[in-house]
């Protein structure tokens, strides 16, 4: 293993190429203190038009890294920013993105919304990111929605079976999503920077304009219901497709390799 990855700070900043790092939540702040800032110093950050606003939550010493955030289930969720067009690349045309996380499930029912801007209507416009039920029987779940009509209203949905998180575990899951790609893997899921699956399927319109909701975390955007019960740490937002190399040196054995 290389000394980058050991001591990820030996050289400074960064530990790993940032490239298209549109957002970065590194949650090793105390949320009570103010916003939760997006610290991506790449050339393609969205900058602190990205801050996240914090409704409750909690601040988390548990992870690998030391630090995170907690959210309660009930009413406790994250918005980042007022701009209804900052996250338009996650799901306009020829969209390239990947959301890298670390996550532990606190509950034993339906895990929630990770992050959301369509209100997971068949209706908006807008991508939205979840989990559902616990594995060994749970998915994930990354889509788009194209505002059009009920039906063929997903442009790309991935499905994986056996990622979930068990509860009250850290893992860190990676989803991409990729509409370029061929049948089959325009969504690639990872778990614990394998366990890579391709479940993903094109159908319904292409969005286009801007997403019906701000960028929510934890809950769905605008009606922020349905939270999730979960805790998150070092959470990254991509206008790229991540090798699968490099979601293994985030992973990092376990251990997990912070961007900065």
């Amino acid at each position: 293993m290389s000394e980058v990855l050991t001591n990820p700070y030996r050289y400074g900043a960064p530990s790993f190429d940032d490239t298209d790092l549109k957002a970065y939540w590194k949650f090793n702040t105390n949320p009570t203190s103010g916003d939760i800032s997006n610290v991506s110093e790449a050339a393609a950050s969205l900058g602190n038009g990205a801050d996240l606003q914090v409704s409750g939550a909690t601040y988390d010493t548990t992870s690998p890294f030391g630090y995170g955030i907690s959210l309660d289930g009930v009413n406790d969720y994250m918005v980042a920013g007022t701009s209804l067009s900052q996250f338009n690349f996650m799901h306009e045309a020829g969209a390239t993105w990947t959301i890298n996380y670390w996550v532990v499930e606190q509950t034993g029912i339906s895990f929630g919304y990770i992050m959301n801007t369509n209100e997971y209507d068949t209706y908006k416009v807008g991508m939205s990111a979840r989990g559902d039920a616990l594995a060994p029987d749970g998915n994930m779940y990354v889509d788009t929605t194209d505002g059009l009509a009920a039906g063929g209203w997903r442009y790309a949905f991935g499905t994986t079976a056996d990622m979930v998180p068990l509860l009250d575990t850290w893992y860190m899951i990676t989803s991409i999503m990729n509409y370029g790609a061929g049948s089959g893997s325009n969504v690639v899921q990872y778990r614990d920077g394998g366990n890579k699956d391709t479940t993903g399927t094109l159908q319904g319109g292409i969005p286009s304009g801007n997403a019906i909701g701000e960028m929510t975390l934890g809950a769905r955007a605008n009606l922020h219901d349905r939270n999730a019960k979960i805790k998150l740490t070092e959470m990254s937002v991509w206008d790229r497709v991540l090798t699968d190399d490099e979601v293994s040196n985030l992973y990092n054995g376990g251990s997990g390799l912070p961007i900065y």
